[in-house]
């Protein structure tokens, strides 16, 4: 009994709790039509929303490869609660065998359930979290997140969203692209690739590092990505690397090179069109960029802002408040935080870490431990911000570096020193798959990065 894994459970006692998610029951199945006895079609034939897994007949290849996707392991679990709520996708990527950044990841995840709670949001969507890990990372951190899985599953009873998990290795990326794939840092490059193992009906995902805290409710980042441009036709949208002073803050104050806009864009808290980046062959840019640009000091983040300034109409902004880190330059009084970004080790109980993002991460651990022992009835105010009280928030708001604002709430201030507007984005000719060319052709001015066939 020893060698049996834990934790252990009982299959359910018939067919109506794993169909729930499909919105049929044992007494409609009579009513069914036979199904053939080949893989098309089959008996479920309404699923929830526009994310239902596909068919059997629906191929589950990675675009662009011929590499199996190896599945280390998937959690499939039913909703329990009696309304049907529209899915949402999220992803979290961690490799490697640092402790520290494993008790980060794990940190990230209770924000997850915390935020998922009655108490802490609106119960407008439930989840699936897609876990992408290397063998180190899945030794340290599987038992732990199959734990606090099945606690996020006792509390559906009382009314919280539900969140399922699937896990990916990354061998598979690695058996494509090889060393690329941990350039600047070990799955470093994974964020670009992930597409290449979701699943195909997947059309939109928010990617997580182990580094961040989900402060309020993530439903907040995409109704503020909406008004902000995300409307279906996107392949990308993340945060400003900084907010002000405009032009003259952030890493890319001094790497123009690299840099999209006037202060270059952060890859924490990223949103990703899986299904554009497969219609516009992402992969096929991405071969083409590695071999391309050589001078790259942020591995994916500086992918991301040269796709960005060759194919602007492919992307959007997304709030700073989706993505506060120290030197955002974010206004959270005038828009509080959604997502902490714990870059640079701020989080970290080592010498490397801030007090007052420790002190902050040990809130959220407290609370955690209050929504174990207690249930969520009991955890204060409105949102985990809110929770963690006033001497915590002041603490950590004191902490950023000012000046404050907010990013523009569309890409039209950023593509201004281009001399394009979002308005004539629709008249642009076609882009090609290769990385030549480019919607931005003429820059007004030195500070400005030239278009990639410049």
């Amino acid at each position: 009994m020893n060698t049996l894994i834990r934790p252990w459970g009982l299959s359910p006692k018939s067919l109506t709790y794993l169909l729930a998610p499909y919105r049929i029951t044992t007494t409609t199945l009579a009513t069914l039509a036979p199904i053939s006895s080949g893989v098309s079609g089959g008996a479920i034939s309404t699923p929830m929303d526009s994310t239902h897994i596909p068919s059997a007949s629906t191929s589950l290849q990675p675009l662009g490869t011929s590499t199996q996707v190896m599945v280390t392991s998937t959690i499939t679990r039913p909703q329990i609660s009696a309304s049907v709520r529209p899915l949402r996708h999220i992803s979290m990527m961690m490799c490697g065998r640092n402790q520290e950044y494993a008790h980060q990841a794990t940190r990230w995840l209770k924000s997850i359930i915390l935020m998922l709670t009655a108490k802490y949001s609106k119960a407008a969507f439930d989840y699936h979290l897609w876990v992408i890990w290397d063998d180190a990372a899945e030794d340290i951190l599987k038992h732990q997140f199959l734990r606090l899985q099945n606690l996020s599953s006792r509390l559906e009873n009382e009314n919280s969203r539900s969140l399922t998990m699937s896990f990916f290795n990354v061998r598979a990326l690695e058996a494509k692209y090889g060393k690329a794939v941990n350039l600047f840092a070990r799955c470093a490059m994974v964020p670009l690739m992930q597409h290449e193992l979701l699943p195909p009906y997947i059309k939109e995902i928010q990617l997580f590092g182990a580094d961040e805290v989900v402060v309020d409710d993530l439903d907040l980042v995409w109704e503020e990505a909406k008004r902000m441009g995300w409307d279906g036709t996107k392949l990308l949208a993340c945060a400003e690397e900084c907010v002000e002073p405009r032009s003259t803050c952030g890493f890319y104050n001094k790497r123009k090179m690299n840099r999209f806009g006037h202060n270059g864009l952060a890859s924490g808290s990223t949103m990703f069109g899986i299904e554009n980046m497969r219609k516009h062959d992402f992969s096929g840019w991405l071969a083409g960029a590695l071999k391309k640009y050589r001078v790259i000091d942020n591995g994916d983040q500086d992918f991301m802002n040269i796709y960005a300034r060759e194919h602007p109409e492919h992307v959007s902004l997304l709030q700073c408040n989706a993505d506060v880190r120290t030197d955002a330059g974010c206004d959270i009084e005038a828009m509080p935080p959604i997502v902490l970004h714990g870059n640079r080790q701020t989080f970290s109980s080592t010498k490397k870490g801030i007090p007052q993002w420790r002190a902050f991460g040990k809130r959220v651990d407290a609370l955690f431990e209050l929504l174990e022992t207690k249930g969520p009835k009991e955890l204060p105010g409105t949102s985990l911000w809110d929770g963690v009280g006033e001497q915590t928030r002041r603490g950590l708001m004191n902490t950023l570096i000012r000046p404050w604002g907010l990013s523009p709430k569309s890409l039209t201030y950023l593509l201004a020193p281009y001399r394009i507007t979002t308005t004539t984005l629709a008249t642009l000719a076609p882009i090609s798959s290769g990385v030549s060319g480019g919607a931005i052709s003429t820059p007004m001015d030195s500070t400005h990065i030239p278009s990639a066939s410049t």
